[in-house]
């Protein structure tokens, strides 16, 4: 069975603050759709006159039992705020914090069709939410869709390539297409987005490095698995406290317990009911000695982005307003 929507869980981070320590790496905390304030919190009316910039980290998760590859992972801004701030995404890393935020990142968004495009038009007008934020780009793929949700049966939906920079009258963006589009959109109706491509995602365990004089442990042929589910970012070491048993303890999670050379090893997450990894048996060869280690990374399978909320000086209020994101991808 393919990948379901179900399956995939927006997750938070270690932090969610204003400070240099926000974000940080994955935790089993469900960050949940249509929610108030699920990601950020209610603007006081200081920070509206003042304005500020605002950033939350969060986990797109992939969590699938049968551990599938979760293909071409897309991410994009499906509704703007309705409001005069702005909602745009940027990459992230599994371990970042705000820290390490520059604010030249590349920013992923949407804006509205500005006026109505027939079919087979190769330019568009898109009304977005600030030409500095610069989200479409040469040889971008874009999302045109007058769709009313993600889920939407009806209405059309397509991908379309940019082509040349566009150009801004104001905040307003001139957008030239590769091809000409399949479907005529009503500008009222119609929402254009720019896509994050985040390529291949799965679970992965990497970096392992042995120190023994005469152990070692075949990563080539029997690898590490981290479970979907249950595998988190983190860095493992593996202490021998006899020829053939040992210990693990993660870098942040503290001891999972203790294994032997003669079985695999899979130490549950108690936060997802399923195994971090499994260290297989067949890996295991030469001879180990007590206090020798073996050192390894594991990875979820599930993609870190910043949400970066900017609020300009003076902005008027705005009661219960909101952006959606959507994602696509296959599975295999």
């Amino acid at each position: 069975m393919p990948i379901q929507s179900s399956e995939i869980i927006w997750k938070k981070p270690d932090e969610d603050s204003d400070t240099t320590t926000n974000g940080g790496r994955i935790t089993a905390v469900a960050s949940p759709s249509d929610t108030a304030n699920n990601d950020f919190p209610d603007v006081s009316q200081a920070e509206l006159t003042s304005g500020l910039t605002r950033y939350r980290k969060r986990f797109v998760k992939v969590a699938n039992d049968a551990d599938l590859t979760a293909q071409q992972l897309r991410a994009y801004i499906r509704t703007h705020t309705a409001a005069e701030e702005a909602v745009t995404f940027f990459p992230g890393s599994q371990r970042d914090t705000q820290n390490n935020i520059t604010g030249t990142e590349r920013q992923y968004g949407a804006g509205q069709l500005a006026a109505d495009a027939a079919a087979a038009t190769t330019v568009i007008t898109v009304n977005t939410e600030g030409a500095a934020l610069d989200y479409f780009k040469d040889g971008d793929t874009i999302l045109i869709s007058d769709k009313t949700s993600v889920f939407d049966t009806g209405g059309n939906r397509e991908e379309a390539v940019i082509s040349g920079a566009p150009s801004y009258s104001g905040d307003q963006a001139t957008i030239t297409l590769v091809a000409g589009l399949q479907n005529g959109y009503l500008a009222a109706d119609t929402i254009v987005s720019s896509i994050y491509n985040a390529g291949d995602v799965k679970a992965l365990a990497d970096n392992y490095s042995v120190s023994s004089a005469s152990g070692t442990f075949d990563d080539t042929n029997y690898p590490i698995v981290p479970d979907h589910i249950g595998s988190i970012e983190q860095t493992w070491t593996v202490t021998f406290t006899s020829a053939t048993a040992f210990d693990v303890v993660g870098d942040t999670v503290g001891s999972v317990g203790s294994g032997s050379i003669s079985g695999d090893f899979s130490p549950t997450n108690a936060d997802e009911g399923k195994p971090y990894f499994t260290i297989p048996t067949a890996g295991w060869g030469g001879t180990w000695a007590i206090g020798e280690t073996l050192t390894f990374q594991t990875h979820p399978c599930a993609v870190p982005i910043w949400y970066r909320h900017t609020i300009p000086a003076g902005c008027p209020a705005f009661s219960a307003n909101k952006a959606w994101t959507g994602v696509m991808l296959q599975s295999a």
